[in-house]
């Protein structure tokens, strides 16, 4: 093994122990929970208003942004996402506007 590769190894080892410490705490103290909130809180502020422009709107109440927001804060950075992308995964066509799915 290279002196390179092994660095890489090794940096890999800290990063997977680091996350899984993290993943560790509760949820309102994991920094990959505080990751994911802020580009949650980009997407709503940049990202929606410019699809709001063509058209293209949440189906669902709450919205699948507030869902995902709501679901890390309580279930933590892991679950909450699970749960977010499971709900995105319902989201299409055959969803009638304004569906009530509380998180």
């Amino acid at each position: 093994m290279t002196r390179r590769r092994g660095l890489a190894w090794l940096a890999a080892v800290l990063l997977a122990g680091a996350l899984a410490a993290d993943l560790s705490r509760e949820p309102e103290r994991q920094l990959t929970a505080k990751a994911l909130l802020s580009a949650i809180g980009f997407y709503r502020d940049a990202v929606s208003p410019r699809l709001a422009r063509t058209g293209v709107r949440c189906r669902f109440f709450p919205s699948c942004s507030r869902y995902a927001e709501v679901s890390i804060r309580s279930r933590g950075a892991v679950d909450g996402t699970l749960r977010a992308l499971r709900r995105l995964g319902r989201c299409g066509p055959w969803t009638r506007r304004m569906t009530v799915d509380p998180p």
